[in-house]
């Protein structure tokens, strides 16, 4: 499996249920228009920490190779221009891979949690896994 950029890469991360609970608790409040808020579990999670609990729930073992982010910027470009070359959708451009290897995408719910009096429910481990369970009912994996 390959992963761009660092193994340290950072990223806040939420399960979809704990997002709707937060979601429905701002839809029954009486917020100014324009009000933001951040959701996430309450950690921040590193590339290399996700690996493990993928893998455990996937069952699989996997075979990882980092990539140095300069390996990404020239395929996307040549990508790019070929699918434009065809008259085709690109879906890796330069642009999508410069928001890829950013290195840190994360947020902090504290305020959030405050506000909303909401906590995110799921632990990672177990949001992994019953997102594991679904994609394979769906049959997408």
């Amino acid at each position: 499996m390959p992963i761009p950029g660092s193994p340290h890469n950072t990223l806040s991360l939420i399960h979809i249920k704990d997002c709707a609970a937060a979601i429905v608790r701002c839809l029954k409040g009486d917020y100014p228009s324009g009000a933001a808020f951040f959701v996430d579990d309450g950690k921040t999670h590193t590339i290399q920490q996700l690996i493990a609990p993928m893998a455990k729930a996937f069952g699989k073992e996997p075979k990882i190779i980092y990539l140095p982010s300069w390996v990404f910027r020239p395929l996307a470009s040549a990508a790019y221009w070929v699918c434009t070359a065809f008259r085709k959708e690109a879906v890796i451009t330069p642009s999508k891979i410069k928001e890829l290897l950013c290195p840190h995408w994360v947020c902090e719910s504290q305020k959030t949690q405050e506000i909303l009096q909401w906590k995110p429910q799921i632990a990672l481990e177990e949001g992994i896994g019953e997102t594991a369970r679904w994609y394979k009912q769906k049959g997408w994996i």
